[in-house]
């Protein structure tokens, strides 16, 4: 007899992911170890994945000349089992490594033998079982602990779960867990002491992806009107991140139906009431204490601080095979019912899960300060090209036809291309030797900022924005005269978790704006109506989200304002 649990290989499997399809042939194989083995209570494990109820790419065998999607297979790769149940109240666990699951990778499922010496609670119908997948051992721990809550502890959400991107760096899988418990269930006309049981598996996290429309020179729309917003966006330099991601999430999810929130989800950092009634305007200390402690957040400063956290906006695919995005743990929340201060809040609020979108802007239409024109035409550099340096000479006539050019007066003009406009706004911090390559410094700006004046919506160079304000010498404090540096912007919009069906009446996010697990939102940015937000509060906008199963497609448009 043996002392040790071992693995026979039992049933056929998709050849690269552990969902088990329909109809796969039984295999008989001899089981692993010593031979001729009795006296064992066998278990058979059927797994499925949850993809949203739609058989994907992502849970298909390959077939033969098929190109699979980047992204896609790790979503669905087990690297580890861990299978619970009770015993007299007492929490039991077993635990499948690499080593045990190395025959899955072949295209196979598991047959578990248990020691009925060691086991003998499992020789009967109708044990209660729990399975998990990728769980590392706090996890485990988690769910047979602290009311099933697991809370993340790292500087970021990075690895604890899933990976941050969807480009698995840093992590090879994602935790899974069970939708629901199983029971044991007797293989009928089975010779030996032969058990069943099935599990569907969630991912413990959302995917948020954000696309954005471009034309075929690849620039994202704007109105480029006088009183819109004119000039460019490369969609290859509009970027987003997430922000109030939760740090607590329970490892198996708690639904509860007829609850009055939305997700019908339950989540350890439920009452957002408590967040609310501390928010003072004139003293947010206490409440960004409270906020950090239980969620990711980062206000504008800390966002344009740490670039890193961005990824690129996808091009729009008009047969929305999109497989990116970034991972987080599920925040859902019951509505609040009185905001209070907090409702004249122009931040993202910190316990709502928010996506945040940054573009690279350069306006059209700039006020340059007169001595810009002849420094450019005089400067020789690699960007100056001839073209660039023409079409500054065209301007500089247009201007002198209407007034006399003094180096202490600032004027308009409209730049015909991306480049003429890029080399007002770098030569101009050249010119007055104010160039630098860090964001936020004492010592200038990088060299695509630009100066925007909200109250009359005007776009102005750095030696402009200083005649207006009657700065003598050089200067970061600029006033009203807003910098964008490197030309970023900042928006911020939250997830509208909302069934299509439900979608009655305007969205509020304090009531709405949910991330369930298991499923990818994506946001299509249509276009960008105004600069966004530079230091200050970043600019909202409100989204129409559709609820997405974790499979390929959906959309959820946005105006950027």
């Amino acid at each position: 007899m043996r002392s040790n649990s071992y693995i026979q290989i039992a049933k056929l499997l998709s050849i690269w992911t552990l969902v088990l399809l329909a109809g796969c042939a039984r295999e008989e194989v001899e089981p692993l170890g010593e031979e001729g083995v009795y006296d064992e209570i066998y278990l058979n494990i059927r797994l499925d994945i949850d993809n949203g109820g739609t058989e994907s790419r992502a849970n298909r065998p390959i077939e033969d000349g098929e190109i699979t999607v980047d992204g896609t297979v790790n979503e669905n790769v087990i690297n580890s089992l861990q299978l619970f149940w009770k015993e007299n109240g007492v929490w039991r666990m077993l635990n499948l490594g690499a080593a045990d699951l190395a025959s899955i990778r072949n295209g196979k499922s598991i047959k578990i033998a248990f020691d009925k010496d060691d086991y003998p609670a499992l020789e009967q119908e109708g044990i209660k079982m729990w399975l998990g997948a990728n769980l590392s051992t706090a996890q485990a721990e988690a769910f047979m602990t602290d009311n099933g809550v697991y809370r993340l502890t790292a500087a970021t959400w990075a690895g604890e779960l899933a990976p941050m991107y969807s480009d698995f760096t840093g992590r090879s899988d994602i935790a899974m867990f069970c939708a629901e418990s199983g029971t044991t269930r007797l293989v009928a006309n089975s010779q030996d002491d032969e058990y069943s049981i099935s599990f569907r598996l969630k991912r413990l996290v959302a995917k948020v992806l954000v696309a954005c429309k471009a034309d075929e020179d690849g620039y994202a729309n704007t109105p480029n009107t006088k009183n819109g917003l004119d000039g460019w966006i490369k969609r290859s330099e509009v970027q987003y991140t997430l922000n109030g991601v939760n740090k607590s999430t329970y490892i198996m999810q708690q639904v509860q139906d007829g609850t009055d929130y939305d997700a019908n989800v339950t989540d350890p950092n439920q009452n957002l009431q408590d967040y609310a009634n501390l928010y003072d305007a004139d003293n947010e200390t206490s409440y960004l204490t409270l906020i950090n402690g239980d969620f990711y957040y980062y206000n504008v400063t800390n966002l344009m601080q740490n670039a890193g956290l961005y990824r690129d906006a996808a091009p729009v695919d008009e047969n929305a095979n999109y497989t990116a995005g970034i991972y987080c743990p599920e925040n859902t929340f019951d509505a609040v019912q009185d905001a209070g201060n907090l409702s004249d809040n122009p931040s993202a609020w910190g316990m709502v899960t928010s996506v945040s979108i940054k573009a690279k802007f350069t306006p059209r239409r700039l006020n340059v300060e007169g001595g810009l024109f002849d420094y450019i035409l005089s400067h020789n550099a690699a960007d100056l090209t001839q073209s660039v340096k023409n079409a500054v000479q065209e301007l500089k006539t247009d201007v002198e036809s209407r007034f006399t050019i003094s180096e202490n007066e600032a004027y308009g003009v409209v730049c015909p291309t991306e480049a003429v406009a890029k080399a007002f706004l770098k030569y101009s911090l050249v010119y007055n030797n104010f160039l630098t390559n860090e964001i936020q410094a004492d010592n200038g700006f990088p060299d695509e900022t630009y100066f925007y004046h909200s109250e009359n919506n005007e776009y102005y160079t750095y030696g402009a924005a200083k005649i207006n304000l009657g700065a003598t010498g050089n200067t970061t404090e600029l006033g009203n005269y807003q910098p964008y540096y490197d030309g970023w912007g900042f928006y911020y919009t939250y997830i509208d978790n909302r069934l299509d069906s439900s979608k009655n009446g305007n969205f509020t996010f304090y009531r709405h704006g949910q991330v369930e697990r298991n499923r990818y939102y994506i946001l299509t940015v249509n276009s960008f109506s105004s600069p966004g937000s530079s230091v200050g509060d970043a600019n909202y906008v409100e989204v129409n989200t559709n609820v997405l199963p974790w499979k390929n497609g959906g959309k959820g448009e946005i105006t950027l304002e």
